[in-house]
């Protein structure tokens, strides 16, 4: 592996390790919206700008 001179890449890619029992207390969020259709003809004719 290359060693890495830059500071900054240094502190991204920093020799520590996380102990492996840390887990995250919540799941990552995600923007993101559900839209449902009556059947792909409905999706297709849709006009987005509206």
């Amino acid at each position: 592996m290359k060693k890495h001179n830059n500071f900054q890449t240094q502190l991204i890619h920093a020799p520590r390790k996380a102990p492996q029992f840390i887990e995250t207390v919540q799941p990552p969020l995600f923007r993101a919206s559900t839209i449902i259709f009556k059947s792909t003809s409905h999706l297709f004719d849709r006009h987005w700008t509206d």
